[in-house]
């Protein structure tokens, strides 16, 4: 499978895959309280556009441990890595950038989302050092995106 093109996900056939981050596939079985979870879940209350319950917890979660101040608004909560990544990439867009480095090999969905934009997708090797612009902005003085 070649991620590179945006391709992802398991083998409809063959042997089971031990993880697969793009399907939620795991060969560690549901913890009993998630099960639980699901399973008493008030499915009538789904999807809730905006996520104000699920948005004021996480906030709180992370000022308790640690990070204080969290403003409810500053947690955006994704479909999925894919629609994470996408959003951030607009974001970044928005904000001036034009540059993103993406890692390599990584997940393809990086590229996809900056080429999706008309942006520069530069490989980045993990193993390579990180270029000056990534970490200072481009020559310009426009932001740059850099994908770890």
């Amino acid at each position: 499978m070649d991620i590179s093109q945006g391709q992802h996900g398991g083998p409809d056939i063959g042997l089971p895959i031990t993880w697969d981050f793009s399907s939620n596939a795991s060969s560690v079985p549901m913890p009993p309280a998630l099960q639980d979870s699901l399973l008493t879940a008030d499915r009538s209350l789904y999807p809730e556009p905006t996520y104000v319950a699920l948005r004021q917890s996480l906030a709180m979660w992370h000022g308790v441990h640690g990070v204080h101040g969290v403003d409810m608004a500053r947690v955006v909560p994704t479909a999925g890595s894919s629609e994470g990544i996408r959003r951030l990439t607009l974001a970044a867009f928005l904000a001036g950038c034009r540059q993103v480095y993406v890692p390599q090999p990584g997940y393809g969905d990086y590229r996809l989302a900056a080429q999706a934009l008309g942006m520069t997708a530069t490989p980045l090797s993990l193993l390579d050092d990180v270029p000056e612009d990534a970490l200072d902005g481009a020559a310009d003085g426009a932001p740059v995106l850099l994908w770890l």
